[in-house]
């Protein structure tokens, strides 16, 4: 039996709750797999930004606030995502692994529950506000590059049987960031500015999708970028680790830097990360995270594009110069 949630298929039919207007469904749920204390009551349930992903919302009682994601089906300009089951498991397999690794400072907020059946986790609510179209400030940026460093060192150390490979998350990075997209196409305007790049830049970029389909020792985010970095109390809180995998560090920093150019990010504040990344205990390839960071950087500046929100015109050409200056040269430097 197959239940259409938000007009899209999904092997779900027994969890109607996720319909904000029923928090009696919603309180006899959490009551049911024992998440509610005795007494607790549902006050208030309410649907979080924008999620077209999953479905997240955030559940206040008399005593706490929690949110719950359901993973559903989507696409990306006609391209199906990876499988629901991928991202869910690739999601509980995080939290496992930076357990495991015994991460330290983790701001991911904690997984109290997993529903396999539901595809649903319950999370502690991180609160705060998305940096998608505010850019961090030096110290919360630091804090982020901080992050990258402990996760992708101490996740070295998790061993073989507890990793997941999330082949189908890789695919499908490497098909929607380096596809090819045609000089006309109004969707990719920078994609294919990118593209248009002489060689040896064109070159490197091949190299970089080549890599990313590489197995590697170190625990990714997998989707480093903006909206999933929430400020809460004066505290980056990073969400959405579904597209966690194995693989080369430098995918997640040059998310990282795309998402830092995206947001308005200054020169002082990419200098501070750049100086995090390069003392940190992790090697990170230079030229490998700029190739990373330029293809993540016009996907984030066509989808600004797209809505309206974010950088454009000649401000736009000025940061797309500086990632392909940042390749060219095999240095970091030129984004700072």
């Amino acid at each position: 039996m197959v239940t259409k949630v938000l007009g899209q298929q999904t092997k779900n039919p027994d969890y109607p709750f996720l319909d904000t207007s029923r928090i009696d469904v919603l309180e006899s749920y959490l009551s049911n797999k024992n998440i509610l204390q005795p007494g607790e009551r549902v006050l208030e349930v309410t649907t979080l930004g924008r999620r077209a992903r999953n479905r997240v919302v955030r559940i206040v009682t008399e005593q706490r606030s929690l949110v719950l994601k359901q993973f559903l089906p989507w696409a990306c300009n006609g391209t199906v995502a990876p499988a629901l089951e991928d991202r869910f498991r690739a999601e509980q397999q995080f939290h496992r692994s930076s357990r495991i690794a015994e991460c330290p400072k983790q701001p991911v907020p904690n997984l109290l529950h997993v529903d396999a059946r539901g595809l649903c986790m319950l999370f502690e609510d991180a609160g705060g506000e998305s940096r998608e179209n505010c850019a961090p400030d030096a110290v919360e940026a630091e804090g982020l590059a901080w992050f990258l460093v402990n996760l992708h060192h101490h996740t070295q150390s998790v061993p073989g049987c507890a990793r997941h490979e999330n082949g189908g998350v890789r695919q499908w990075l490497a098909s929607h960031l380096f596809a090819e997209v045609s000089a006309d196409d109004e969707r990719h305007v920078w994609a294919a500015r990118l593209q248009r790049v002489a060689d040896p830049v064109r070159g490197y970029l091949r190299d970089a999708r080549l890599a990313l389909a590489e197995d590697g020792l170190c625990l990714l985010h997998g989707d480093f970028l903006p909206r999933n970095w929430l400020c809460a109390a004066g505290r980056i809180r990073i969400v959405d680790t579904e597209f966690s995998f194995y693989g080369r560090p430098e995918f997640d920093a040059g998310s990282l830097l795309a998402g830092l150019l995206r947001s308005g990010g200054d020169r002082g504040t990419m200098r501070r990360v750049l100086a995090v990344l390069e003392s940190g205990c992790v090697r990170y390839d230079a030229r490998l995270t700029a190739c990373f960071a330029a293809v993540q950087l016009v996907d984030l500046l066509d989808a600004a594009r797209a809505t309206g929100a974010g950088p454009r015109g000649s401000t736009a050409s000025a940061l797309l110069r500086r990632a392909v200056r940042a390749v060219e040269t095999g240095s970091l430097a030129a984004l700072g």
